[in-house]
Parts: structure tokens; sequence; C-alpha cells
């Protein structure tokens, strides 16, 4: 068994590599979270003229639940695998 400075070690290496990507139901907004809070946000060439301000909020709402989920996901993974679960 690991000891638990290895452990947790092991874990800010894996987070710091993670990597999540959400897009949003029209993929008109894709954001992708890195493991040192790193965000990006990318919108598709047509995304302004296709969406008012209030359309662009829900896609850009729905793509970061989406990359919220994904990354907690991952986050849960590497803890169960530092912990030897």
């Amino acid at each position: 068994m690991l000891d638990a400075g290895v452990r947790v070690s092991s874990l800010a290496e894996t987070y710091d590599s993670m990597r999540a990507v959400g897009r949003s139901p029209d993929r008109s907004v894709t954001i992708t979270l890195g493991g040192r809070g790193g965000v990006d946000v990318e919108l598709a060439d047509d995304a302004t003229g296709r969406h008012d301000e209030a359309g662009l909020a829900r896609q850009v709402a729905a793509a970061a639940r989406v990359t919220l989920a994904a990354f907690r996901q991952q986050q849960r993974a590497a803890i169960d695998e530092a912990l030897g679960q």
C-alpha cells in the first residue's frame, strides 16, 4: 500500500493533467476546464449571429454544466484511484 504522501502527490499530478470539455446543446459553445483551474471558452463562428444575449447565456450555462459534471467525474475517479478503491 502506498503511503499517504505518495498518494497525495500522485493525486496532485493527476489533477494537474485533468482536462474536461463540454459543449452546449447546439454546439455553439465549447468550454474546456483544466486541472489547474484554467478555463477556455470557444464560440462557433456563427454563435453571436445565431443567438441574442439571453440565448447565448443559456448556451454558455449549458456548456458549463456539462463541463463541470465531466470534471467532477474525473475528480471522483482520481480520488478513488488514489485511495485504492
